[in-house]
């Protein structure tokens, strides 16, 4: 589908099927439409169009080469939002100086620019460009991560002058992190940023789960050797204990302050809880200590036909790079918070907990990594 070049700088309308072929243009001045060569019709007539012009495919701008513009042929992109917001964030994406006051999480999320480039509107071409310039711009930018930092800071003092108590600890990522891949975004990479300052977070859920595989793979290396049972039958047997006879003694030591009493399980019960009982340990979300540095990286599937679930994965198929986000050589602060009024205000035990809480936390970070892309070297962090 070719546009003819005195078009150039156009606004445009186009129909889209399949959800991401752009099968026909509009332009909205003249009213002259454009269409591939595979659907010469009048969709206009047809009561059977996959869109209305007014619910439409989307709106853009016809650039350089005659043809409409997703970021790989020219210098402007195409934003599928709104008429009244769609102006001012095209105008703040050409501005760096512009663009780096805007939040982060919003840039990345919400105004992701797109195509078409090919017939798709969020051309992996265009994401490569778009995170590109994200790294760009708010790399070690320091105006929306300081207002975290004293976020958090703010509420674990608060939360230590009643009856929680709360430790810190810095670990510096050993290469690159990635956290929030999988997260749901137009070009199916993405990352974990804060939603309100757009600042990247290891999620607390994620903390809390590896720090516990970390208990539990530890519990069972040494009940493997006498019981021989599964890791799955473990977890099981701990989600039912203690056992009500059992139960006066557990609850019993923790109020006496008695943590080395406690045998294996008492302890991962206490610390993490089951369906049963609520553990006393809370992980706050890991955040940069300094503003992060973003890095963009490389995945190169090779097989893209195979993956799509049209072809084998034979040598002749051209490999498609696709770009995604990452953050290097960053310290963050890890913060756990131990509930001391449910271990009857004793200070000394809540300490007992929250160190077996880092240790195995700290083993879980140095020895199994957090986040996408461990096998490769990513998410390793070391103290300090």
């Amino acid at each position: 589908m070719e546009i003819p070049p005195e078009y150039d700088g156009k606004q445009v309308e186009f129909v889209v099927e399949d959800g991401n072929k752009v099968i026909e243009v509009k332009i909205r001045d003249t009213g002259e439409v454009f269409r591939m060569e595979k659907y010469q019709r009048d969709y206009s007539k047809d009561k059977n169009r996959r869109e209305e012009w007014s619910k439409g495919g989307g709106h853009g701008t016809v650039r350089s080469s005659g043809k409409k513009h997703g970021g790989a042929n020219g210098d402007r992109p195409t934003f599928y939002l709104p008429s009244l917001v769609k102006g001012i964030v095209e105008s703040l994406y050409e501005d760096d100086n512009k663009l780096k006051w805007v939040n982060p999480a919003l840039v990345l999320y919400k105004y992701s620019p797109g195509g078409p480039v090919n017939g798709e509107i969020f051309s992996t071409k265009i994401g490569q460009i778009h995170f590109e310039k994200f790294s760009r711009i708010f790399s070690r930018q320091e105006e929306f991560h300081g207002l975290l930092k004293q976020q958090q800071s703010f509420l674990v003092k608060n939360l230590d002058e009643h009856r929680f108590c709360y430790e810190k600890k810095i670990f510096r990522v050993l290469w690159r992190l990635a956290v929030g891949l999988g997260t749901n975004h137009p070009y199916e990479v993405s990352m974990k940023l804060h939603n309100i300052y757009g600042i990247p977070i290891i999620p607390d859920t994620a903390l809390k789960g590896i720090a516990r595989f970390s208990l539990l793979e530890e519990i069972y290396e040494k009940e493997i050797e006498k019981n021989k049972e599964s890791m799955k039958s473990l977890e099981k047997e701990i989600e039912k204990y203690p056992a009500e006879e059992d139960k006066k003694k557990f609850l019993k030591k923790i109020r006496n302050g008695e943590f080395d009493m406690l045998n294996e399980k008492e302890k991962f019960l206490l610390l993490f809880g089951s369906q049963k009982f609520s553990g006393v340990v809370e992980f706050l979300d890991a955040i940069p200590i300094v503003p992060p540095k973003f890095s963009v990286d490389v995945i190169n599937p090779h097989y893209p036909d195979y993956y799509g679930g049209s072809a084998y994965p034979t040598d002749w198929q051209n490999p498609i790079p696709i770009k995604f986000l990452t953050v290097e050589d960053t310290p963050f602060r890890f913060t756990i918070i131990v509930d001391k009024g449910r271990l009857n205000n004793n200070k000394k035990m809540a300490e007992n907990v929250a160190e077996h809480a880092w240790e195995c936390l700290e083993k879980a970070l140095e020895d199994y990594g957090i986040g996408a892309k461990t096998s490769v070297g990513y998410g390793f962090f070391s103290e300090g």
